[in-house]
């Protein structure tokens, strides 16, 4: 192919690898070191695997500030490409890790995606790439660990489908004859990697005659998939329409009445409840009738026994009036909805924090946690809202859920209604 694309022609589509390289600590680097770094990689990673391909378009070869990136077109011989990346990829990996006086050992995060992306000529009349799958890639880069291979979804289904390895035999100018390279994958994990935008991402190494690199080779799961959006709420959340309302004017997404008023499963962990509960003794608050789970946890009277005369002024004053006013409320809403599982337990635990849990068995459930500040109201307290995004619950998630199911125990432990 002489040229993928002419002068003043419009873009053009075409399916490609793309591959994100982020070199470590490159920002970090002295302005000298660092030019001498890419002249390196150039003449030892990239020129004798992609340089042939670059000078007839059919590799386009970035810098990105703190590495490359390298778009391969499937336009020509797709068994040749593949082979190409994978050499690209053992180069470059064993270049970062021979160690020299000037440039020492580099580590790598690298992304790889597979998929359609546009052709264009760039401000500068060079060949550049757009799209989702160059957007994609680079965002499976920013989350891989150092010294890690992320690949995206797309990569993993065009090339392995439910396999975790495949190997080539080819000619790497690192070793002497024939070699065989193994791109070796983990298991799947979903990573958040912008604004609630989640991929699904699998770890790689890569293997040459069966030996893996010496730093890059972990097929463990990315720090970056315990991550998870977190969101600062109000210190005092609103519990009716008027008050969601008017928060609503100065905040996005639902709130927490709106969650309350499609929920199937509720569940709070709370020190007395009184602005909830006196909402609901007046009508100013409901729940769907649609509801499935309504389990209440609040402190056992006894366990004042063991705070100071502050504390209990401020975490708990009135309790024994609280805790027989829910009683007496879920219980009529016991007989008003007899399908609905109705809890309400007393816990003899310290109360390290309030939370709503909002269907939270389900994709897209919420938890909205109120931590206790030291001297300072409940409702006072700084709070925080998580959601269950991307396909499985983060282990964050799972450790709120965990702690919630502790509390509550069996259900003969709880009260009577």
């Amino acid at each position: 192919m002489s040229s993928i694309i002419e002068k003043k022609s419009k873009p053009r589509s075409c399916t490609a690898i793309v591959v994100f390289v982020d070199i470590v600590g490159f920002s970090t680097f002295a302005g000298d070191r660092q030019a001498r770094i890419i002249d390196d990689m150039k003449d030892k990673a990239v020129e004798p695997v992609l340089g042939a391909l670059r000078k007839s378009d059919q590799a386009i070869v970035l810098p990105t500030g703190d590495g490359l990136a390298v778009g391969l077109p499937m336009d020509s011989n797709s068994d040749e490409i593949f082979q190409a990346h994978v050499r690209f990829l053992a180069t470059l990996i064993h270049w970062a890790e021979s160690s020299t006086e000037d440039k020492g050992v580099i580590l790598l995060r690298i992304g790889l995606h597979y998929g359609p992306l546009q052709l264009i000529l760039d401000f500068n009349d060079r060949l550049n790439m757009i799209g989702e799958t160059v957007n994609m890639a680079a965002r499976a880069m920013n989350a891989a660990d150092k010294g890690q291979i992320l690949l995206h979804q797309g990569y993993v289904e065009h090339y392995f489908g439910k396999d975790s390895r495949k190997t080539i035999k080819t000619r790497l100018d690192l070793y002497p004859g024939e070699s065989e390279v193994t791109l070796e994958t983990g298991k799947d994990v979903d990573v958040n990697v912008k604004h609630d935008v989640f991929i699904t991402v699998r770890p790689a190494r890569l293997l040459v005659n069966e030996q893996p690199f010496r730093f890059h080779k972990e097929i463990t799961p990315p720090a970056s998939c315990m991550h998870m959006v977190v969101y600062l709420t109000p210190t005092s959340k609103p519990m009716d329409a008027e008050e969601s309302r008017i928060l609503s004017q100065h905040t996005e997404g639902k709130s927490f009445v709106d969650r309350i008023a499609q929920a199937k499963s509720i569940a709070f962990i709370q020190l007395t409840g009184f602005r909830m509960i006196e909402r609901l003794e007046d009508g100013k608050m409901t729940f769907p009738k649609k509801l499935e789970k309504l389990w209440v946890l609040m402190p056992h009277e006894n366990l004042l026994n063991s705070m100071d005369d502050d504390e209990r002024e401020i975490r708990l004053k009135d309790l024994k009036d609280y805790t027989r006013r829910w009683k007496d409320w879920l219980g009529k809403w016991k007989v008003q909805n007899p399908l609905c599982d109705v809890r309400l337990k007393l816990f003899l635990k310290p109360p390290y924090f309030g939370a709503s849990f909002i269907d939270w068995e389900q994709q897209g459930g919420f938890i909205h946690v109120s931590p206790y500040v030291w001297d300072a109201n409940a409702q006072d307290c700084p709070g925080y809202d998580m959601e269950w995004n991307g396909r499985s619950q983060s282990p964050t998630y799972q450790a709120y859920i965990s702690g919630m199911m502790h509390l509550l125990g069996p259900k003969k432990m709880c009260e009577k209604l």
